[in-house]
Formats: C-alpha cells, structure tokens, sequence
C-alpha cells in the first residue's frame, strides 16, 4: 500500500518512479495516450515533452501527477507504483495461486486479486495476457454460471494486450477476441482481427534452431525444439480433421464425416496426443446426428479419460520436454463436457436416455452448477 516512489532528485517539484522500466511506462502511456497532442494539450505542456514521458528520458512535473492521473484512468497510486516487469516464472506462481483464490473464495474473489495484481504491474503485456486466460479458466472450472457476467471484463484485458503488446502476445489477444466476436456473430469485427494476424513466415525460425543446436552440441536442446514442434502440428492436423469432419456431415456426406473421424483417432494415437481427443470427433458427430446410444457408448470410454493427468512425457515421441504433465487441461476439458451435457439444449436427447441416470450416478453429472 501507500505511494512508492523515490524522493525527487534536484528539482522538488519532479519524481522519479520506483523503477526506471522505460519499456513499462512506454506501453503504460501508449494504452492510453493515443495522440501526445492531445494529452499535451489537455495538460498545458507541449508534444515534445509527452513524447519524452512515453521514452522515459524525463518525468511529468510532480503538479501534474493528478491531472496525468485522471487522464490515464487510474489513481495516483497506480500512477507512482511503476515496478520492474514480472518474471514469467513469477506469473506463473501468481496464476497458480489464483486459480486456488478462485476455487476457494470465488471468482469475485479472483477478479479482485487479479486486478489488484495488474495495478502493480499495469505495463505487463505478459501478466495481462495470462491473467485474462487463467480468469477465463477458472470461471469455466468453478464458476461457469458466471462467464457471461464477466465475459466483458476479460475481454477488456484481452483488448489491452492487443492495442498496446507487441509480437506473439498481442497477436495472441487478437486471436482471442476474434473468437469471442465470432462467438456472438460479429464476423465483420472477427475478419478485421484476422486480417491484423500474421500469415505464416516465410522461414522457419524453430527448424533453424534447431540445426543450429545441433551443430553446438546441443542435442536434448534440440530434440526439446523439434518435439514441440511435432506436438503443434499434430494438434493443428486434429483441429483441422474434427473440423472437416463437422463441415462434411453439415454438407450431408456422413461417409466422408466418418472417414475423417477415423482419421482424427488414428492421428491422435500415432502422435501421443491425449486419449480423450480419439473419442471427441466421432462423440462430435454422434451429437450432431442425435445418436443418443452412440453419444452414452463414447462418454463411458471419455469422462474416465478425463479422471487422469495427460502424462505428455509417457510418450517416446516427448520425452525431451519436461515439465509438461497437463493437470488442469484434463480438468478444464471435463468441466466443460459436463456443463455442457447439464445444461445445453443441444444435448437434452442425450439427457432423456435412461444410461444418462447411470452416468449421472457414476460421475455427478447433474450435482453441481445445475441450472433448471
């Protein structure tokens, strides 16, 4: 709590923020000083002087701070508790531990330690972004009643990260909000984030890196390069099956729909991808067809899949990446696939099968966020 800040240095009338993170206070200004005219004009000092905040080569004088505040949205506590930029290691602590917050006291609760985080840290593009998605997690974990009623909050992180990031990070918040506009329609705003989105390069960056590795000595370095670049693109390759897949049973070839399920399982198996995924395509097209038995049949063999951790490192095929035993996605996944049987419409058929009782028994798929 209270005002970090150093004492002024020369001139009484100057401060100095606790950290001289250029960077920061550059990405801070640009998220809300779109034109250093204005600002300037709206703070009685010229452009030049503006421009100078946002590079951090001078400071505002101190009987500005709260004009500066009320132009930037914050208050003068935010404004003076500049601090270097987290580690990603350190965000990754801070979203375990609010996954924890969330599970314990609510996502209320969550949203309060989140944004009490982010006005310590306002220029973190990193810690905004993992914010967004680990709030986004956790509400559809322990709260998914709510997510329409915070739904606009995470988007307006997500937005920060793409107006004011830069690289990967903010073509990643642009990738999100164009999947949250395609979800309520709006096609035209989706197009106009995608078009914002790189195409893919014209080099391979990794595949380099890799050789390069190689040529160092650096074997396990990059095999760890390669194996994630095979898991990505046996992801991409699934993705792309389950939506063939549903674009094929949409045009009325069923034939052509099941080949491709085939196909999804085949690849989900030879490139050690997590089991559940084998049943999701032909669950997928079950569901479309109504098949209420065929629906029951494969979610006998999904929800124990989902009972598990994903061991990525079982695989031969990923045995040079480490750490990367997924506890939460299995979760995540589950969560979803119940809520989803609870409450949505589209599964109601399957709800009126009398093996969903059973179901319901083995696994509570009606106890919890029920909604009538």
């Amino acid at each position: 709590g209270g005002l970090r800040g150093r004492r002024p240095r020369g001139n009484a009338a100057e401060y100095r923020p606790l950290s001289p993170n250029r960077r920061g206070r550059r990405t801070y200004m640009a998220q809300a000083i779109s034109d250093p005219k204005q600002a300037a004009a709206a703070l009685g000092v010229s452009a030049s002087a503006v421009h100078k905040w946002e590079k951090g080569s001078s400071y505002p004088d101190i009987t500005l701070l709260p004009a500066l505040a009320r132009l930037l949205g914050v208050d003068l506590n935010t404004l003076l508790s500049f601090q270097e930029d987290l580690t990603p290691e350190e965000i990754g602590r801070f979203c375990n531990g609010l996954v924890q917050k969330v599970k314990e006291e609510g996502i209320s609760a969550g949203f309060e330690m989140a944004m009490e985080k982010i006005r310590e840290y306002p220029a973190s593009d990193l810690l905004l972004y993992n914010t967004a998605a680990t709030l986004e997690g956790a509400l559809i974990l322990y709260a998914p009643e709510e997510r329409e009623r915070y739904g606009e909050r995470l988007e307006a992180l997500y937005r920060r990260v793409a107006q004011a990031g830069s690289g990967p990070l903010r073509d990643q918040a642009q990738y999100m909000l164009a999947s949250k506009m395609m979800e309520r329609q709006d096609f035209a705003g989706a197009q106009s984030l995608l078009d914002c989105l790189p195409t893919q390069p014209p080099y391979d960056r990794e595949a380099m890196q890799a050789t390069l590795y190689r040529k160092q000595g650096k074997r396990s370095e990059a095999a760890k390069l390669l194996e994630g670049k095979l898991l990505h693109g046996a992801n991409d390759c699934f993705n792309a099956l389950l939506s063939l897949a549903e674009i094929a049973l949409e045009e009325g070839n069923g034939v052509l729909a099941d080949t491709l399920a085939d196909t999804a399982q085949h690849t989900v198996r030879l490139y050690g991808l997590c089991e559940y995924l084998a049943y999701a395509v032909p669950f997928q097209l079950a569901a479309a067809r109504k098949d209420a038995k065929q629906c029951i049949t494969l979610l006998k063999k999904m929800l124990p899949l989902l009972e598990k951790p994903w061991k990525l490192s079982s695989s031969p095929l990923y045995h040079h990446i480490e750490g990367r035993e997924s506890t939460v996605i299995p979760e995540q996944l589950r969560e979803r696939l119940l809520e989803a049987l609870r409450v949505d419409e589209e599964f109601a058929f399957v709800r009126e099968e009398p093996e969903y009782k059973k179901l319901d028994e083995l696994y509570g798929l009606d106890k919890k966020h029920h909604r009538k």
